[in-house]
């Protein structure tokens, strides 16, 4: 796709991304295997995975059960590779704050250049934009569909500065970015806290990760398919 015309190749992935979206559910058990999907976790050890500032992640995150658990302290995690345009899917059970990270460019710094799902046990009312499932900051779901408690299915598709998230065969956020050109505020004119206009960090490459904000959280079956081309693997730290 990388040698088409820009204009094709917008076409291509337009295409490519209504089709997701159309067949946009939660992964059943008994679905039949996508091969264009491949793990991100193996659930025996950290292969693939970093500490934000290099090196292996913090001894908070640990192997249990096959599952990928933030146990106690250990800071955010990320993937050693980048990627572009993809498709994820993964399950989760938390017992308070985190998020999913992704689009970000460089782990090591801590600057709101990135974008986050926020992941934590439903609250009551209206959902807002630090909800389960909302895009943080700048979009709340559409309803509250998080499982307290329980194991929650999560799909999140992020192609051509489009952000589509299916939350327990729900979709809750479907937004196209490209009209929030300005830094620190929404489409709408309302403030958010991100530092470059998302219409930008929705298209750049970047890691995927896990934050650590203090409460234990499980992940598991962690999968994805990238929309474009090959990851890049990380620098190695020094």
């Amino acid at each position: 796709m990388r040698h088409l015309p820009n204009t094709l190749r917008q076409v291509a992935m337009l295409a490519l991304l209504a089709s997701l979206m159309i067949g946009s559910a939660a992964f059943a058990d008994d679905a039949p295997a996508d091969d264009s999907f491949r793990p991100l976790f193996n659930g025996q050890d950290l292969s693939g995975w970093r500490a934000g500032k290099g090196g292996p992640p913090g001894k908070g995150w640990q192997v249990i059960d096959g599952q990928l658990v933030r146990a106690e302290r250990g800071g955010d995690i990320y993937t050693e590779e980048s990627f572009g345009d993809f498709v994820l899917e993964l399950e989760f059970l938390t017992h308070g704050n985190s998020g999913l990270l992704f689009r970000k460019p460089n782990p090591a710094n801590t600057l709101k250049d990135r974008l986050e799902i926020q992941i934590m046990p439903p609250r009551d009312g209206r959902p807002s934009k630090h909800s389960c499932g909302s895009l943080y900051d700048c979009v709340a779901p559409s309803k509250e569909m998080c499982r307290k408690g329980d194991w929650n299915q999560l799909r999140l598709i992020s192609a051509n500065r489009r952000i589509e998230v299916v939350l327990n065969g729900e979709k809750i956020i479907d937004v196209d970015l490209s009209d929030w050109t300005e830094a620190g505020k929404s489409a709408d004119g309302k403030p958010n806290k991100f530092i470059r206009p998302l219409r930008e960090i929705s298209s750049q490459r970047g890691h995927l990760g896990f934050q650590d904000h203090g409460a234990e959280v499980r992940y598991r079956n962690i999968r994805i398919k990238p929309l474009d081309d090959e990851p890049v693997e990380a620098p190695k730290a020094d």
